[in-house]
């Protein structure tokens, strides 16, 4: 008898849902409920019966009606939530219930099930910098951040959302990807984050305090994990965005808490991540459709 339940949103008592994913082995701000709210089109939960071990699952229904699970929007993977770290068996048994429950879809968790297909985590212990500075560093990044240092920049740890949202009008046609990009779903979820106190905008600006570059970051108390960033031309000639990472790293060096560079599948984007010194941490991303 499999032991996952199946809990649509409403049956979800979010309370209990925040209280439980504070304790659990993993916590992430992905899974809090009003994050989850805000960057699914609909999410429910697999509860385990036996232990009270929970997991959430994205879907929509833009499939003849058909509901489909997916990646939800700002979230990397899954875990199931919990006090204790899951076993193969808790991983298997939900797969079970997660295939009959759903017709198809695709999942990533650090789980590999047979046939997934491996994907690559970036993870900075970033009390190394404390101990190494930038000799971790690619010599590219080393020669880069040397340059960018020569600038007299400005890090602003105060960009509002709105003040993001008017210069991405004004910089749209740099990002082409904003065209296909939920700027309504985005901005609410900053807002959510920056007022909850988990998340922030860092920009660089120039010595005349004109924005060349933003990146978003959440912070969950032991990992801040990057979100997205945007890049203006004059940012990229001036390796601002190197400046801000390095910037970053140096005023989080002392904390004991890691950066989660969260993988990009763009080689340009994963190699200035790699750049920084991370570990590679493998992840997986399986797929099913009862249809083929």
């Amino acid at each position: 008898m499999n032991m996952w339940e199946w809990k649509s949103r409403k049956q979800i008592n979010t309370v209990e849902w925040n209280e439980v994913l504070q304790e659990s082995f993993e916590s992430k701000i992905e899974w809090h409920s009003e994050y989850l709210d805000i960057s699914c089109d609909h999410w429910g939960a697999f509860f385990n019966k036996q232990t009270n071990q929970r997991i959430p699952v994205a879907y929509n229904r833009k499939y003849f009606g058909l509901a489909k699970v997916y990646r939800q929007d700002f979230c990397q993977q899954l875990n199931i939530i919990g006090k204790n770290i899951p076993s193969e068996s808790d991983w298997r048994s939900w797969k079970s219930a997660l295939e009959k429950r759903f017709y198809f879809g695709a999942v990533q968790t650090p789980f590999f099930f047979e046939g997934a297909r491996e994907r690559t985590n970036l993870i900075l212990d970033m009390d190394s910098y404390a101990q190494n500075g930038i000799n971790g560093f690619s010599a590219h990044h080393k020669r880069s951040i040397e340059k960018a240092n020569s600038s007299d920049f400005y890090f602003d740890y105060s960009v509002s959302v709105d003040e993001l949202k008017t210069w991405l009008d004004v910089h749209a046609k740099e990002f082409s990807y904003l065209q296909k990009f939920n700027l309504i779903r985005f901005k609410k979820l900053l807002n959510w984050l920056i007022s909850n106190g988990s998340g922030w905008l860092l920009g660089v600006r120039s010595a005349d305090h004109k924005l060349l570059c933003i990146g978003v970051f959440t912070d969950d108390g032991s990992r801040i994990s990057y979100l997205i960033s945007f890049n203006s031309e004059a940012g990229k000639k001036q390796k601002a965005m190197y400046a801000l990472f390095d910037q970053l790293i140096k005023k989080y060096s002392a904390t004991h808490k890691i950066l989660d560079f969260e993988g990009s599948d763009i080689p340009g984007v994963r190699r200035f991540f790699e750049g920084f010194g991370p570990a590679r941490i493998p992840y997986y991303e399986h797929s099913w459709s009862l249809f083929s």
